[in-house]
């Protein structure tokens, strides 16, 4: 991670909606297992500005090329490294075995997801090339533009736990962000009551891509 952060608390950037609606748009990640060969963008939204949002990145075929430890350190140093020098501050991410999860928020009207995301891949991959042969990432990334209503934590409550699920247990290192440190993080559950971070919520998220991330904790 990127170490201390003399950021106020994570409570603090908490938008303005209730934690219901922003489980209920992470929770609609886990509703399909259809993965196309590029993910189509939110028509007519130029993903440029103060805008957050939450992507998923996943691997060729999902081949979980980052069970391996060296591999999945690697990818994670990249987060840390590239992505600060662009205008976008990764509110939190998680990286496993076959795809990466990723909370941006963009720090100026200049911020531009899509050249972001293009360039971060585009490096990546080619290093991952040089080094190991053969093509790293899918086509394309899914994302979910965040509105004033959606709830940030429970956003990174679903990322945070994303290993949890998949049976990794809670000191998973491949989970951290450029701005809060790792117990803040995992302190997301205490942002607001436990009935809300329970309550099981399917409505699909209307704003983002057409087309949901596939199944990402089986």
């Amino acid at each position: 991670m990127l170490g201390g952060s003399k950021d106020p608390p994570l409570l603090r950037i908490i938008s303005t909606g209730s934690a219901p609606r922003g489980e209920r748009m992470a929770s609609s990640l886990k509703s399909s297992h259809v993965v196309s060969d590029r993910p189509r963008r939110l028509e007519g939204f130029s993903y440029k500005g103060r805008h957050r949002y939450f992507v998923t990145i996943c691997t060729r075929d999902r081949v979980p090329v980052f069970e391996e430890a060296t591999h999945a350190s690697w990818v994670t140093t990249q987060i840390q490294q590239l992505f600060e020098p662009t205008h976008f501050a990764v509110l939190a991410f998680c990286v496993m075995p076959d795809h990466v999860h990723l909370l941006f928020e963009g720090l100026t009207t200049d911020a531009d997801l899509k050249a972001t995301m293009h360039n971060w891949k585009q490096r990546t991959g080619f290093a991952w090339k040089q080094t190991n042969g053969g093509r790293l990432w899918q086509e394309g990334f899914y994302d979910h533009v965040l509105r004033e209503f959606d709830s940030v934590p429970g956003v990174v409550r679903y990322i945070v736990d994303n290993p949890i699920r998949r049976g990794f247990g809670s000191s998973y290192p491949y989970v951290g962000s450029s701005r809060y440190t790792r117990p803040e993080l995992d302190g997301a559950a205490d942002w607001y009551p436990q009935r809300d971070l329970t309550t099981a919520l399917s409505d699909r998220r209307r704003g983002g891509s057409l087309d949901p991330p596939p199944d990402m904790t089986g």
